[in-house]
């Protein structure tokens, strides 16, 4: 008699789950509704809650109404962006592929310059970490930007060669990157390490 009840209550209970359940909508959006391109290659939400979206053929912003591209015209000499990041200060960051990172004023882009002068490096990641610092993972392997100038780690850091893919900071404070074929590496503020 209690397995019948049990078993009773739990085919009630899922019947009320299918029926509290929703369909969520969803909006396609291509080239036809302003998109630079259909290959979304890395994408952001702003703190004002713009969407931007970086393409294989551009950067675009999204205000719920219309796509938004940036072009030449506004500094953005870049076509694939592959990371968005947007600071505590507001400011947008956009990483690329061959003209590298790009700071966005509010009406233009500006390219920013890493370590020794030089910007052709295809950036594949982008992290503010908790003291404001960017860290810039990218095609030469790992910068460090302080507000004024990126500078560029090496072995002398314990930073191995090699392309960047991804950056994370965690719970604890240490900042992780992906060195593709070469493993997952660390730093608590020292010396960096592999995990």
């Amino acid at each position: 008699m209690a397995f019948r009840f049990i078993v009773s209550v739990m085919f009630l209970l899922a019947g009320s789950a299918c029926l509290l359940a929703r369909t969520l909508p969803f909006t396609l959006y291509s080239v036809e509704d302003g998109l630079p391109q259909s290959s979304i290659l890395s994408m952001l939400q702003d703190k004002t809650g713009f969407l931007w979206f970086g393409t294989q053929n551009g950067l675009c912003r999204y205000d719920g109404f219309i796509f938004r591209p940036f072009s030449r015209e506004d500094g953005m000499t870049e076509q694939r962006v592959f990371a968005l990041l947007q600071d505590r200060n507001g400011q947008i960051w956009a990483g690329a592929q061959t003209d590298g990172l790009f700071r966005f004023d509010g009406r233009n882009w500006r390219g920013v310059s890493l370590d020794d002068g030089r910007t052709a490096v295809t950036v594949n990641a982008l992290l503010e970490d908790s003291r404001g610092l960017i860290w810039i993972g990218h095609s030469g392997g790992l910068s460090r930007f302080d507000g004024r100038r990126a500078t560029r780690l090496d072995g002398r850091d314990g930073v191995p060669e090699g392309r960047v893919s991804a950056l994370l900071q965690d719970r604890s404070g240490r900042i992780w990157a992906s060195f593709p074929g070469r493993g997952v590496w660390w730093t608590d503020g020292g010396l960096w390490r592999q995990e």
